[in-house]
């Protein structure tokens, strides 16, 4: 941003990165350059410049600091006050540069000695500052983390958010930039300037005795404050699209001062910084604009009024005024994004948002001056790993630390998934795109000669390498040797692993191997709930890929009549460490298929980020910390059931809680839960494991299914005599699984008493944040989704017509989600909290319809309600909803 002398006293704006917050910085290798630097620097701090119009906020709670969140307090202020005595250390920019000066000079002119208790005080006053400013780079870090946040979400930012995030932002800022008032314009149709947000410091009001009272009586008039377009220095900066440094305020003619004459605050130095699109000024500035600012969209400006007294320091610094421009420019992109909904964000936009969370930088993984890549580092960490964490190793540090790049370096899963996979630290991390990184790996993959294929090889390219490896059957032409291949052919176990293999780096849920009577072997994956062809191996192989998966598992690979069951430890045959539950069934044609599911050990996931709604949320949570009773999570197989259970022991999981669970197989571990896997062979059943649980003193029992009538008879005895007992079942519906309970014979009084809520759930496919595209509502739309939520009074007290968003599919799907137009998966809830009401309907038996009529009159919303809620906050689409429940 240009800007003229007067906006600029300090020679900051057309500075370079090394232009000092005091203007005057370092000395020179003479004294006279440094007397020079050092006059230049009085020069600076004492002459007059320009300053801007700070502006009342609209409401009362304009002036109130949001509630919660670090550093808030139940007094208006943002923050903790610096310490009265730590402050009178503070120094200031003025004093800062006489520090420079005096440094240069110890080169040419005689040190007086210091006084021993002189240099202590200093040096203590010098450690109180390092110690405030740290603190305060904590809290910058946190609300440019936050904008960061908002602006890598695939979600749409509504218009509702804005507020939230001024707030968690601007108003955060206050503090560590020590700051007393900082306000927020934006601007209307006609370009006019209005008052949107004022946000001060605690001490404010200490520093001007009497001031509160003529700002509370103020706050009406000035909220109705507009400052037509092009007037005062707030119209200089957004007409001028221009930083403005005031250093003091009353000597410019431009300044309007409503705040001053309203209130009788007297301002002396100010910022005025005007809020547009920082992304599109960086891509015009990529592009060569001469003005990167023009034809860039500009919604206000942001002015911070006056250095806090208590810091010491009397003028804002340039890193002050830089700070305040790259949240601005946040703060632009994200209105902007929200404005324009067809707007898209590039990966490389992204990327530079992930490297300022991360604290590093944007790196061109290709480019071989800079980047040395240690192929014995990758041969280590093996090629499932690099794929399936997308993380390019560059090179060993000390002991267990490596540098790697990766495009998100604070994405704690991926990260502490890596670190675990491999056993060693990520201590050095750089930023690249998706894009970028899969080709620099494609590239170096596909350059090392592994004796093997690598990850990824087409299947045709291993079947051609098997008949390579078997000419003497190809010279044969025999019927049996192209009727059926060896299960111990070292080409055949390469083809299964891969098969396997593929399928971990891809996130496949099953693997099916389905033998066809008259063709080929299909192979298909599922992948986020829905079935997916990924290849087609010729018939000779039916017989001996599923005898090899046979051995693997210690399956009896004679026995083809029956179906049969086992595991694989993948460990024992390749690089994973991952287990398999196999199932093989005799299908007509007397061939076999053979369903694999992957049960790859991971973490909770906390249940904020399950997608529950808030009302759902707050119910489930209240119910699991409960210290006695039983909370139930139904749905089909492969529904999500064991991750919600699971992400609610970590919930209530604390050192002063004792969990025991019992599951078949423990799929998530977590420290400090006890996990049982159960063994019905050896008579170690869900009952079994529940009485002896109840002899090992829990707190809470989880159970991995409520199977039978002894199961749940128990796990309700558990629950009545003062645990937690959490389970799940097989059920479509919260109010189907009370009746399939009392079916099975419970005791309905027991059972009424004990209960305190059901969780039914399903998982639907999100939508590609990358290829859908938003869909016009009108009026037809929402009325059809209306009629089929069918609930015309939830419908109106959750506000579903209340900025709505939809989006559809992209039909042909992009290179992120694979074509299929959706990537990654979320829950849809239906959540029954136990009441007075509905135990009494318990007690007599009642049918599944009068427990759903009760339940709605109660809040509860269907699995189909709640997932039409999700079609319209943007996350899938109703064909989707669909899917995967009736009502």
């Amino acid at each position: 941003m240009n800007a003229t002398n007067d906006d600029d006293p300090l020679g900051w704006l057309d500075g370079g990165e090394d232009a000092s917050g005091g203007g005057g910085g370092g000395g020179g290798s003479s004294v006279q350059n440094a007397g020079e630097e050092f006059q230049d620097a009085l020069d600076w701090l004492q002459e007059s410049s320009t300053s801007e119009e700070p502006a009342p906020a609209g409401e009362d709670d304009g002036l109130a600091w949001l509630d919660g969140g670090e550093g808030a307090e139940a007094s208006p202020a943002l923050v903790e006050d610096p310490d009265e005595d730590e402050a009178d250390d503070q120094q200031s920019i003025f004093s800062m540069a006489l520090d420079d000066f005096f440094e240069d000079m110890e080169t040419t002119a005689p040190v007086q000695e210091v006084p021993e208790a002189d240099k202590t005080q200093v040096q203590e006053g010098r450690r109180r500052v390092r110690r405030r400013r740290s603190s305060d780079e904590q809290k910058i870090d946190r609300v440019m983390n936050t904008l960061v946040r908002y602006l890598t979400r695939s979600d749409p930012i509504k218009e509702s958010q804005l507020d939230t995030i001024f707030r968690l932002t601007v108003g955060k800022i206050v503090d560590p930039i020590s700051a007393e008032v900082v306000v927020v314009y934006f601007l209307n149709d006609k370009q006019d300037a209005h008052f949107a947000h004022l946000f001060y410091s605690k001490s404010l009001f200490k520093n001007h005795p009497g001031l509160e009272d003529k700002f509370n009586s103020s706050l009406e008039s000035l909220g109705q404050l507009k400052i037509k377009h092009g007037d005062g220095i707030i119209g200089r900066s957004i007409e001028g699209r221009k930083s403005i440094t005031s250093l003091d305020a009353s000597a410019d003619t431009d300044f309007l001062n409503h705040l001053g004459r309203a209130t009788g605050y007297a301002v002396r130095t100010m910022l005025t910084v005007p809020i547009m699109d920082s992304a599109m000024v960086d891509q015009n500035k990529a592009a060569g604009k001469e003005d990167p600012t023009e034809g860039v969209p500009i919604y206000g400006a942001i002015q911070v009024m006056n250095k806090d007294p208590l810091s010491g320091e009397e003028f804002f610094s340039y890193q002050d005024l830089k700070l305040m421009e790259t949240l601005a420019g946040y703060l632009g992109r994200l209105i902007h994004l929200n404005r324009d909904p067809k707007l898209e964000r590039t990966d490389a936009e992204i990327a530079t948002y992930y490297a300022r969370m991360a604290k590093t930088e944007v790196v061109d993984p290709s480019n071989k001056e800079r980047w040395d890549y240690d192929l014995r580092l990758w041969e280590l960490i093996g090629e499932e790993t690099i794929r399936k964490y997308n993380v390019l190793p560059v090179k060993s540090l000390s002991g267990k630390g490596v540098m790697v790049i990766m495009v998100n370096p604070m994405d704690m899963n991926r990260r502490s998934g890596f670190e675990s996979a491999t056993d060693l630290i990520i201590e050095e991390a750089f930023v690249a795109t998706e894009a970028k990184i899969n080709d620099q790996i494609g590239e170096i993959l596909g350059k090392k000669d592994e004796g093997g294929p690598a990850v990824g090889t087409d299947m045709s390219e291993l079947i051609s390498l098997l008949d390579e490896e078997k000419p003497e059957e190809k010279k044969k032409g025999s019927a049996e040797a192209k009727e059926e291949e060896n299960e111990e052919d070292t080409g055949l176990m390469k083809v299964v692993n891969q098969i396997i293999e593929q399928a971990y780096v891809r996130d496949v849920s099953d693997i099916h191997i389905e033998p066809r009577m008259e063709g080929d072997v299909l192979v298909r994956y599922r992948i986020d709930g829905v079935c997916q062809p990924f290849t087609t191996l010729p018939r000779r192989f039916a017989r001996a890929i599923v005898s090899r998966l046979k051995i693997m598992s210690d399956l009896d690979i004679a026995e083809r009549r029956k179906p049969q069951d086992g595991k694989i430890k993948y460990n024992k045959f390749g690089k994973l460490d991952i287990e398999l539950r196999v199932a093989t069934l005799p299908t007509v044609g007397g061939v076999e298929d053979v369903v694999m599911r992957i049960l790859a050990a991971s973490k909770p996931i906390p249940l904020d980020n399950m997608g529950f709604s808030p009302e759902n949320l707050s119910k489930f949570k209240e119910s699991v910390k409960q210290p006695y009773g039983l909370v139930l999570v139904v749905g089909p197989t492969g529904s999500g059931k064991t991750t919600t259970l699971h992400s609610a022991l970590g919930y209530i999981n604390k050192p002063e809680t004792k969990i025991w669970t019992a599951e078949d197989p423990v799929e998530i571990t977590q420290d400090g839960l006890r996990q049982v896997q159960v063994h019905a062979k050896i008579g170690f059943t869900f009952a079994a494991a529940l009485r002896a649980f109840l002899r090992a003193d829990p707190d809470v029992i989880m159970i991995g299914e409520m199977r039978d009538h002894e199961t749940a008879e128990a796990g309700i005895e558990a629950s009545l005599t003062g645990h937690m007992v959490f389970s799940t079942l097989h059920t479509n519906s919260a109010p189907e699984t009370v009746v399939r309970l009392l079916d099975m014979g419970l005791d309905p009084y027991s059972f009424g008493d004990s209960l305190l809520g059901v969780l039914a759930q399903r998982l639907i496919r999100r939508q590609c944040g990358k290829c859908k595209k938003p869909v016009e509502l009108n009026e037809d739309n929402l009325s059809k989704l209306k009629k089929e939520f069918g609930y015309d009074e939830g419908w109106d007290k959750y506000e579903l017509e209340k900025e709505p968003v939809m989006f559809e599919t992209g039909g042909e799907g992009c290179d992120k989600c694979g074509g299929g137009g959706y990537k990654g998966r979320m829950g849809i809830h239906e959540y029954m909290t136990n009441s007075d009401e509905l135990r009494a309907i318990i007690y007599r038996n009642g049918k599944v319809a009068e427990l759903r009529e009760q339940a709605l009159k109660e809040g509860m919303l269907t699995l189909k309600q709640d997932g039409i809620r999700k079609v319209l906050q943007g996350f899938s689409d109703i064909t989707e909803i669909r899917r995967v429940c009736i009502k």
